[in-house]
């Protein structure tokens, strides 16, 4: 478990303007202005440069020869327009259970703050400077008093459980190229042992014996700033992180919550092929899912453009009837246009829920129960 904060004493200064807390400060490093004005152009140049592609992709879907897909679209049924957008909101709830389970085993927090901040979140990954993160530390130090170690094991927690989930998908899709029964049968066998490697690893490691343990490993290795690190506080804090990927329940849900996510974001792929008078097989709307989720999550300056160009790279390669070069461009631009749509809807809800405008430092407002 993640130790308690140790009491402040009084006669510790305060920190001016009741600013980010729950950390003891650690030393910053050096960043000179030429460095700082060097990183701010270069996610304005990313952002941009997004932007660029975005308009390169809706210049494609312009084109004469997907003038069927535009119509297609515009006189699609009201009922399955309303599944796309469906499905995008159901994505965002799915995605932030596996941000609220992940958690819980250290810190419960309210169910709907979680995906209030998620919803947040989500809405500012599309732009540049990472703000989708600095939210999620903002919000749930200031408002729900987590520590900042503790988000950040939370974080990387959450990275755990995507790349646990994401990589059987992968492999099993590329291997299968169809969703049959040996696709079935690979993704399900692939799961259980990530997660039972993942689980017995992180029970090993987790709480005071697998601290002891890791201390074990490196202690021969007489390496005094390590050994530093390995005692200090701040990494007592992030080592609590395994408790969160060592609560057997919590694990399951999570990667049930990711994987079911996954899936929901393939069936939009599917579904605005139809919409578009195109068919999208399901093997290949799960490869365009995880390719648009994971650009989305990796790239630095901001998710649009990016993820809507390389999945249709990724379509390209594979060359589905129909589907080739850059025919599938109106697809991925139609998932995208109905998720920014839901995720504008769903930020602006979560602020109101979330009354952001009124946080307050932490330690001012209520404490969350600690998890078991």
């Amino acid at each position: 478990m993640i130790p308690p904060e140790p009491a402040q004493q009084t006669s510790q200064p305060a920190r001016a303007g009741g600013g980010i807390s729950g950390d003891p400060p650690e030393p910053q490093a050096a960043s000179t202005p030429g460095r700082r004005r060097f990183k701010l152009v270069l996610q304005l140049v990313g952002f941009f440069a997004g932007m660029a592609l975005l308009a390169w992709c809706v210049g494609v879907a312009l084109r004469p020869e997907y003038r069927d897909k535009i119509d297609a679209l515009l006189a699609a049924p009201w009922y399955m327009v309303g599944l796309l957008f469906a499905l995008s909101f159901v994505s965002l709830l799915f995605n932030g259970l596996m941000f609220w389970t992940t958690l819980w085993p250290v810190r419960r927090l309210p169910f709907w703050d979680v995906q209030s901040v998620n919803a947040l979140a989500a809405f500012l990954s599309y732009l540049p400077f990472k703000l989708s993160i600095v939210a999620r530390f903002v919000v749930h130090n200031r408002r729900d008093g987590v520590p900042l170690l503790t988000i950040g094991a939370w974080m990387a927690g959450v990275a755990v459980v995507l790349l646990a989930t994401l990589m059987p998908m992968v492999l099993a899709t590329m291997w299968r190229q169809q969703v049959d029964h040996l696709f079935v049968l690979t993704l399900s066998g692939g799961l259980v042992l990530v997660y039972l490697a993942l689980l017995v690893t992180a029970r090993w490691l987790a709480g005071a014996q697998g601290l002891a343990r890791l201390h074990a490993l490196t202690d021969p290795l007489r390496l005094s700033p390590l050994d530093r690190a390995m005692r200090a506080g701040w990494f007592a804090k992030l080592h609590g992180g395994l408790d969160m990927l060592a609560h057997p329940v919590a694990l399951g849900v999570s990667m049930s919550a990711r994987l079911a996510d996954l899936l929901i974001q393939a069936a939009r792929f599917s579904v605005a092929g139809a919409c578009l008078g195109a068919d999208v097989p399901f093997d290949l709307a799960i490869l365009a899912a995880s390719t648009f989720y994971l650009i989305g999550v990796l790239s630095p300056s901001g998710s649009l453009g990016a993820r809507e160009s390389g999945t249709t790279g990724i379509a390209a390669l594979l060359a589905v009837p129909g589907l080739e070069g850059s025919a599938f461009t109106p697809v991925a631009l139609a998932v995208s246009a109905s998720e920014v749509l839901v995720n504008a809807l769903a930020a602006m809800s979560g602020l109101v829920w979330l009354r952001a405008w009124r946080l307050k430092p932490a330690g001012n407002g209520t404490q969350s129960a600690p998890g078991p």
